[in-house]
């Protein structure tokens, strides 16, 4: 993911899913972007779905975490 891009745009991108439930880009210590971003669904397929969105934003999704 591109450093510049803000947690407002991929929240937009991913909100036409209806299980999104929120977007957390992970920061360094010095408060730049680490090019990771954390994006939570309600449920399995609300992911799945949003696998297959193509966001802008991000490439590829690298792995799926149930909790």
């Amino acid at each position: 993911m591109h450093y510049d891009v803000t947690e407002d745009e991929l929240a937009a991108e991913f909100k036409i899913i209806s299980g999104f439930k929120s977007v957390k880009i992970s920061w360094d210590k010095h408060d730049r972007s680490t090019g990771e971003a954390f994006v939570e669904f309600t449920d399995a397929k609300s992911f799945a779905s949003a696998r297959l969105l193509k966001c802008k934003f991000l490439p590829h999704f690298i792995s799926l975490v149930t909790l």
